[in-house]
């Protein structure tokens, strides 16, 4: 469970975003009230090359939070993705566990849980990776596909490849909770699992899918 951001476009409000962004660590909207205090990170493209900061600690108090922001404020990235965690319920809180996952170029991150049809837990490794994993051996609808024949709370996510943001929103619960939005402006688009700015946000629907390209254009379409 947690927080998601993606943003492209103009870079000049990035910081200020990701300021914004780190309150919902302890004031965004979570199923017990506490926040999404588990882990963050954040990920940014400079000249098609990804860095990727991450801590398994409350963004609100992390001196590494501070740090990447700055980093960002120096590097001004053309394409940016944000997590903060909410662990869930028997789920070890790591660096190995927190968001974004990278593969390659890509970089992932996922709000809900996935469980086998029978309730039991998908394997090994965190649903959320194995969710990346499913998309990186075949594509983002191919996994959905396949993961609707499983018992989830939410496949809501993010997915970049420094150039094209993939955003969906897929939930079997918690419809308040497993929210994900959209603004579009004439410097950027920006999405978040809450409004951050006082612009005028478009909520994905359930099933819905927005690939927005590096030159700010969106594509709608249902899953």
């Amino acid at each position: 469970m947690c927080r998601m951001l993606a943003l492209t476009g103009c870079t000049s409000p990035m910081v200020d975003i990701l300021l914004q962004f780190q309150k919902l660590s302890l004031h965004g909207k979570s199923t017990d009230n506490k926040g999404h205090k588990d882990g963050w990170g954040i990920g940014y493209y400079t000249d098609n090359i990804v860095t990727l900061f991450k801590k398994a600690e409350c963004a609100a108090t992390s001196s590494q939070y501070m740090t990447a922001v700055e980093t960002v404020r120096e590097r001004m990235p053309h394409v940016l993705m944000a997590h903060l965690r909410k662990a869930s319920p028997g789920t070890p809180v790591t660096i190995k566990e927190t968001h974004p996952f990278q593969v390659n170029k890509h970089l992932f991150c996922h709000n809900g849980s996935i469980y086998h049809p029978d309730g039991t837990p998908l394997g090994k490794d965190l649903d959320s990776i194995l969710f990346f994993k499913k998309i990186m051996e075949s594509s983002l609808k191919e996994a959905v596909s396949h993961f609707r024949n499983c018992k989830y709370t939410s496949l809501t996510c993010l997915l970049t490849d420094g150039s094209t943001i993939w955003a969906y929103r897929d939930f079997r619960e918690k419809e308040e909770y497993y929210t994900l939005y959209y603004v579009k402006t004439d410097e950027f688009v920006l999405f978040c699992s809450e409004p951050l700015l006082q612009k005028k946000w478009t909520l994905l629907e359930n099933g819905g899918l927005v690939t927005c390209y590096s030159d700010c254009t969106i594509l709608k379409e249902r899953l």
